[in-house]
């Protein structure tokens, strides 16, 4: 286990019904992470209440992270409550973080009351994917009570692709992006919204966008 992460660090798991909880590290990944051609599959789990110390650089992933070509499955799991107020947990991905060509769904999930506000800049309170051909797919979730700086609910780059559908995006904080903050180059060929609320979400800074941002 790396000195820059908390919790688990794998290559290739299945693990049902167990918790992750109250880890802390002063950098790196959240709760479990994976990188480099691995593979996860979780059933039934909780992952919460995990958080990174105060006064270092890099933090992805306060609950999970997802890197460099890998897949995750989480089902019916809770990845809830990571971050800190006082630290302002994550800068990417308060829940959930992935990146550089991963792959993950999310199926009957809840992601709620993640932090990714480091410095009053961190982005996807519940969930961040960074642009470079990685693929979501959510359904049936309720990602709810969220904060980032920017994209309480999501921040998806461009070059993600997926689907988020038949789930409850509702009440996230951010400055701009309350619910979700896309960029400009996802088209409708590349993510598709179906059956979701989208409700209740607030963007703190006037001008900005409340339900979903675009950029």
């Amino acid at each position: 286990m790396g000195r820059r992460h908390l919790g688990l660090q794998i290559c290739s798991l299945v693990i049902e019904g167990a918790t992750i909880s109250y880890n802390k590290a002063p950098e790196g990944f959240g709760g479990i992470g994976i990188s480099t051609d691995c593979s996860l599959h979780m059933t039934g789990c909780d992952i919460t209440h995990n958080k990174f110390e105060s006064g270092k650089q890099y933090y992805r992933g306060c609950g999970a992270c997802v890197d460099v070509r890998s897949s995750a499955v989480f089902i019916k799991c809770n990845i809830d409550d990571n971050g800190d107020v006082n630290y302002g947990g994550a800068d990417r991905g308060g829940g959930l973080a992935m990146s550089k060509g991963s792959k993950v769904i999310l199926q009957g999930c809840s992601i709620s009351r993640n932090i990714a506000n480091r410095g009053g800049k961190g982005k996807g309170g519940a969930i961040y994917c960074i642009d470079d051909g990685s693929n979501l797919l959510v359904e049936d979730c309720v990602i709810d009570n969220n904060e980032a700086a920017r994209g309480g609910g999501f921040e998806l780059r461009s070059g993600t692709t997926g689907a988020i559908k038949w789930s409850e995006i509702t009440r996230n904080i951010a400055t701009n992006g309350g619910g979700m903050f896309i960029h400009g180059g996802i088209g409708p060929e590349d993510l598709q919204i179906e059956h979701c609320i989208i409700a209740k979400n607030e963007a703190s800074d006037p001008g900005h966008h409340g339900g979903a941002g675009i950029r």
